[in-house]
């Protein structure tokens, strides 16, 4: 298992540091040991954790633990912090309910793998942005979707990274998108996407501060804007608190009004036509520019093998009711096997036919 500090958990590091300024103190990173039992501590500079469930319990119990561990505390600056512990909290885990509320009914090792092109608002980032500006080869990184108490919202494992955290089972770089980070509040799903975007910056080996502090001083910014207009679909609202919540996690000064005027930009260039039509009858044009790019779609091959398969069975199964073994069967009739397996509802339209006959997605 890989060692992690407070700075590994972004929501803990930027609370922490908030209440630190605010009473005169730095902020001290320290090392977190998950081994810990009974209520989370402060021993020697490391902050031992207690039995933790799931991601807000975790940021929960390092933010008390710092605050809240009076010994600690005063072992760290050489005075006690006056601070209601009932109160603080409790308005601690109201905060962290809005992002992060979990059931207590969820699968816990629930997993899936997918591939970053599906997400198209971050593999456009990569390839209009990032590749132009920084000459960066684009990649299909593996993005890894599941639950974990010990991992921030999301987080990058380079190889060797990865197959010290999955006991070798995973031995390719790999991005960790944490589903505990969701609530009823449509904000976390947006959260979890800033979290998607940073580390996916960090899988090229580069600086999210210093990329996105290039991106909002140059013409880039208003691609930047636009490719969030088209993501949130005009939601003024979810681009500002995007905005807002990646500069603050970043350390990046951004005035509301340039995020205004920035928006403003980004939709007179989609109505005048800059941005690509993202209608249906462009996806195939897309994917097959992409295919070279990205590789191979492991979850469309097995899908299409499936029904190569039932198909040739239905073959074998026709030829041995009618033909001989050693004949051929006729073109007709294999057609006539084909397309009783696709029976349609006249009913529909040739759209809506398509949208779940379709192989792109």
């Amino acid at each position: 298992m890989i060692k992690c500090r407070i700075s590994d958990f972004q929501l803990a590091k930027n609370y922490i540091s908030s209440i630190c300024k605010d009473h005169g103190v730095e902020f001290n990173d320290l090392e977190i040991d998950f081994s810990g039992n009974g209520k989370s501590i402060i021993r020697n500079g490391v902050i031992h954790l207690a039995n933790t469930v799931n991601l807000p319990h975790t940021i929960h119990e390092i933010i008390t633990a710092y605050f809240l561990d009076s010994n600690g505390f005063k072992l760290m600056y050489g005075k006690d912090i006056h601070l209601n512990k009932d109160s603080f909290s409790i308005r601690l885990a109201s905060i962290l309910r809005k992002y992060c509320y979990i059931s207590s009914e969820v699968d816990r090792n629930y997993v899936v793998q997918s591939k970053l092109y599906r997400n198209m608002f971050l593999w456009s980032f990569c390839k209009d942005i990032l590749s132009d500006i920084y000459d960066v080869k684009l990649k299909n990184t593996l993005v890894i979707k599941g639950f974990s108490e010990r991992i921030d919202v999301a987080k990058y494992f380079n190889k060797e990274d990865a197959i010290g955290e999955t006991s070798g089972k995973i031995d390719c770089e790999f991005i960790f998108e944490n589903l505990d980070c969701n609530s009823d509040e449509h904000f976390s799903i947006v959260l979890r996407e800033i979290f998607l975007l940073i580390e996916t910056v960090k899988s090229y080996n580069l600086n999210p501060g210093d990329v996105f502090r290039n991106i909002f001083n140059s013409s880039a910014k208003d691609l930047f804007f636009g490719l969030l207009k088209l993501k949130y679909k005009n939601d003024v609202k979810n681009i500002i608190y995007f905005v807002m919540s990646l500069c603050q996690i970043l350390d990046i000064s951004l005035d509301e009004k340039d995020i205004d005027k920035s928006i403003k930009i980004a939709a007179d260039l989609s109505s005048s036509g800059a941005y690509p039509s993202m209608q249906m009858w462009n996806l195939p044009i897309i994917e097959a520019l992409l295919m070279p790019v990205r590789g191979f779609d492991v979850d469309f091959a097995e899908d299409l093998e499936n029904q190569d398969n039932i198909f040739w069975q239905e073959v074998e199964k026709v030829k041995k009711e009618r033909y001989n073994k050693y004949d051929g069967i006729p073109f007709q009739v294999l057609l006539e096997i084909k397309s009783d397996g696709l029976q349609t509802d006249c009913s529909k339209t040739l759209q809506s036919l398509l949208s779940s006959e379709r192989t792109w997605k």
